[in-house]
């Protein structure tokens, strides 16, 4: 489904730019998504942004942790079940409280969270705390770092987060996340068996609390022998682009590599 959307607008680009070839990647499923376009169509990109996402790993751990989610989304997919269309507005649901009333109590149901949050803090604690039973690529994966008790993230701008949380879509297809599961798994093999093929320049975005060491094993998994990386170790999966510094330390890095591949 994603692949042939991203087919379809590249023979598009053809059209408009004949002998362009252009770059393709993203943040998270962003990056997962071009792994998987890169795979069926290694020569019709002129290179790889790959922040924060990747379909290929050899850490037992990782497959250990996502072999539970492939299962259990199998298992979705196969009721028929299409989409989830919960998990995404309650994360926009906390955010705009986190927003509109900082300081007042969290009143929701939710099992799992403490005692006496308020709204700040309970957003900042679904951003920052690994969770083992929501769906995540790694053990110990976080989306912000920071500190439910304080309500404070360590690196993102609040503001920022809730702005990007609130452009978010309200439903995801349950089988790209079994796709992306199951790949990282190792039961699917469908979107990462050519990707040696690729042999074009890859940028790499790397927060150590994000997608981690996942990130330093895509390289060998490609083609490529240009490898360009930013990495902040500190940082979790979107602090990158969280942080007040944003223009320097992401965009401008970006750009600066986008001037030399086309």
């Amino acid at each position: 489904m994603v692949v042939d959307d991203a087919t379809y607008i590249r023979s598009q680009i053809r059209v408009a730019l004949p002998g362009k070839d252009p770059v393709i990647g993203g943040l998270s499923l962003g990056a997962i998504s071009a792994l998987a376009v890169l795979n069926e169509q290694p020569n019709d990109y002129a290179g790889l942004l790959a922040w924060e996402g990747s379909l290929v790993t050899a850490d037992p751990l990782v497959i250990a942790h996502n072999t539970g989610f492939c299962n259990q989304y199998s298992a979705i997919v196969a009721a028929g079940i299409a989409i989830d269309d919960q998990n995404l507005p309650f994360v926009k649901l906390l955010a705009m409280l986190a927003q509109a009333a900082p300081n007042a109590p969290f009143a929701l149901p939710v099992p799992g969270f403490p005692p006496g949050l308020t709204n700040n803090q309970a957003f900042v604690l679904v951003l920052s705390t690994p969770n083992p039973i929501a769906p995540s690529p790694r053990n110990g994966f976080i989306t912000a770092a920071g500190d439910f008790a304080s309500g404070q993230f360590f690196f993102s701008n609040k503001s920022r987060l809730t702005t990007a949380i609130s452009t978010f879509n309200d439903a995801t297809a349950n089988r790209v996340n079994r796709d992306m599961h199951c790949t990282l798994a190792g039961v699917e093999t469908a979107f990462t068996s050519k990707l040696s093929k690729f042999k074009g320049p890859v940028m790499i975005i790397k927060g150590g609390q994000g997608f981690g060491t996942m990130m330093d094993e895509l390289p060998a998994k490609l083609g490529s022998t240009s490898v360009t990386a930013v990495a902040i170790n500190a940082f979790a999966h979107i602090d990158h682009m969280g942080h007040p510094a944003h223009a320097v330390g992401l965009e401008a890095p970006i750009l600066l590599w986008l001037n030399w591949v086309l």
